[in-house]
């Protein structure tokens, strides 16, 4: 069995003499610091935290997700110290959808656990539990923070992003819709979901909206196309910032989303 030093010094060794490229290398340098960093150095602090109050309505927890992109939210009451539980972004949708508005019925338990958990036994024990998101509280029982299994894998292997933030540009697959940043490229989304929608004189999902309306678009606006519909989300200024793509080939046709 090597000891730590002599592994670094045959990585070094590695690395200098072309046998290992930087990023293998990174990458078993992360494995073995799984035992020394602690979750309170990974965390999302607390001041970086998006979280929702108990109190409020599934169509403001909605707002919410919209605008922080996260699939996974902590639910609080009266402050960031008394988390009592997390939603999903998927079950938030669901409930919009039906038109509910109580949010307590969607709080799921919260997993807690000490700043000074090792990222190697958090890790191990989020894959055991098949939990993504944990509460990471201090030594007086406060919120430190909040880690993901995300946040986690980023120290074996770098600093790394959702393969469909990289490769679709901020994406995010609710279960009953799919959020899509307007900059998105057409041909992205004909591929990742199987459409065919046309590629004209524009690039982007914006672009392919804009040209359908033939007009400036506003929240609320809806375009049809074979099998699914486009809404508009959220405007800056006259830039489409976010749409939502909704699969009408999973559902019943709804009669009264006519085309604008």
């Amino acid at each position: 069995m090597h000891r730590p030093e002599e592994i670094e010094m045959l990585l070094d060794q590695s690395y200098e003499s072309g046998l290992l490229s930087k990023e293998p290398v990174d990458m078993i340098r992360g494995v073995f610091d799984l035992s020394e960093t602690t979750a309170g150095e990974v965390m999302t602090p607390r001041t970086e935290v998006v979280a929702i109050p108990s109190d409020c309505s599934v169509e403001e927890a909605a707002d919410t997700i919209i605008e922080a992109r996260h699939s996974r939210l902590p639910v609080y009451e009266e402050n960031l110290d008394h988390v009592v539980g997390l939603i999903l972004a998927r079950e938030v949708w669901a409930a919009q959808r039906e038109a509910l508005t109580d949010l307590a019925g969607l709080v799921r338990p919260a997993t807690f656990v000490p700043e000074s958990k090792t990222v190697e036994d958090l890790l191990r024990d989020m894959q055991k539990e098949q939990i993504h998101i944990a509460v990471v509280v201090d030594e007086f029982g406060g919120t430190a923070g909040i880690v993901t299994i995300e946040d986690l894998l980023e120290e074996i292997v770098g600093e790394i992003r959702d393969e469909h933030e990289e490769v679709h540009e901020e994406i995010l697959d609710t279960g009953d819709a799919t959020l899509l940043s307007g900059s998105v490229p057409v041909t992205d989304v004909n591929e990742r979901y199987g459409l065919d929608l046309p590629e004209g004189d524009y690039t982007t999902m914006a672009g392919y909206v804009m040209g359908r309306l033939g007009r400036m678009a506003r929240p609320g606006d809806e375009i049809r196309f074979e099998g699914g519909r486009l809404r508009v989300l959220a405007m800056d200024g006259r830039r489409i910032l976010r749409l939502a793509l909704l699969d009408d080939r999973a559902q019943a046709e709804d009669p009264d989303a006519g085309q604008a």
